[in-house]
């Protein structure tokens, strides 16, 4: 299998480089769901985005689409939390339009997250989950067999809970 690009069924999963057409999509999903919340304007996150298209190493996105159009999306970084540098690679920033939720492809994005951890060589990853989407996503990552690790603080000093998942 491509871990870069995959198709299956109208579903699409590529890397951000491939499309980078996506960058101000992935950008505003990205703002509304996390970087109003943290003062980040878009503008700056359009930037981050715009940087994460040009290139092909970590940080790096992959946009999932359903017959040609993007719908979701989810990072590999190197470290997502700057308490905790001994903790690599991340999983982060999963997002899927709630029209398009609750039809899996949250999960296939995972899964081509874990497999591209995988394919450079790791053999665990780790995600954050933060307090506001705690309740709903606890059950969701660990119905997927992602572990409980311990809380901590990310890096805007929230409590988070930490989990990992061995490859």
């Amino acid at each position: 299998m491509n871990i870069k690009t995959k198709k299956e069924k109208g579903i699409l999963i590529l890397p951000l480089d491939e499309c980078s057409r996506y960058a101000a999509i992935c950008a505003h999903w990205s703002y509304g769901q996390w970087a109003v919340r943290r003062g980040i304007s878009f503008d700056i996150n359009l930037l981050a985005y715009n940087e994460r298209a040009a290139s092909k190493t970590l940080p790096r996105v992959f946009v999932i689409c359903t017959d040609s159009f993007p719908v979701g999306m989810i990072s590999v970084k190197e470290n997502d939390m700057r308490s905790r540098p001994d903790l690599s690679p991340w999983l982060s920033a999963l997002y899927v339009m709630p029209e398009y939720r609750k039809a899996g492809l949250g999960r296939r994005l995972i899964e081509h997250g874990e497999e591209y951890v995988r394919s450079l060589g790791h053999t665990v990853v780790y995600l954050f989950i933060d307090a506001s989407d705690e309740s709903r996503l606890t059950a969701y990552y660990e119905k997927l067999g992602w572990v409980y690790v311990g809380e901590n603080l990310d890096n805007d000093g929230l409590n988070v809970k930490i989990y990992r998942f061995d490859l």
